[in-house]
């Protein structure tokens, strides 16, 4: 993640760099959310968007993507009593 991200010199300039970036992070958040490992998942997820940040994306995409991902959260993790849930307690 972080080599994908020097190539950059600290400039994200488009969004479709920022958003090839993303999906460089949930290759590995995906593939250990399948094993299923939340906190060895969430960890990869903070250090990956702390690369994504320090490789110089704009605020704007970030705070756009934190959005999403709380919506999505609030959406599909309302209840912390689903089946969903279940394996990773």
């Amino acid at each position: 993640m972080a080599s994908v991200c020097a190539q950059y010199n600290g400039k994200v300039e488009t969004l479709r760099d920022y958003v090839k970036l993303c999906g460089t992070l949930m290759v590995p958040f995906g593939s250990i959310m399948l094993l299923p490992d939340l906190g060895t998942g969430l960890i990869i997820l903070v250090i990956g968007a702390t690369i994504i940040i320090c490789s110089g994306a704009k605020r704007s995409w970030i705070l756009v993507t934190v959005l999403f991902a709380r919506c999505c959260c609030g959406a599909c993790c309302g209840d912390f009593n689903d089946s969903w849930y279940s394996p990773y307690s």
